[in-house]
């Protein structure tokens, strides 16, 4: 979703005003992380020194609809094209066990 989509979204529902602060807030934020799922994934591949024991993503379980207007199949086929090769898009953990060899 591009600034402009999302201020689409967000000014009916919050007044231009708000809808500003939403979306500096998501686009702009050093704390809001833009990790992909598949880049964690890459992250503890390489994680050296350590076993992975577990790595698994929690996809939603309201999934988009409702928080999202319009057509949610149409929105996923757009980021994969927009981001190839990523499909995690309705990841929202991710959980990580490692073990430290002894």
């Amino acid at each position: 979703m591009t600034h402009a989509e999302l201020m689409d979204v967000c000014v009916p529902r919050h007044g231009r005003e708000a809808a500003e602060r939403i979306v500096s807030y998501v686009f702009d934020c050093p704390d809001q992380n833009h990790l992909f799922y598949e880049d964690y994934l890459e992250v503890f591949a390489g994680a050296r020194g350590l076993r992975r024991l577990l790595v698994t993503g929690k996809v939603q379980s309201r999934g988009l609809a409702g928080a999202v207007p319009g057509d949610v199949p149409g929105l996923l086929a757009r980021l994969q094209s927009r981001y190839p090769g990523r499909q995690g898009f309705l990841c929202e953990a991710v959980e990580v066990l490692l073990q430290k060899p002894a």
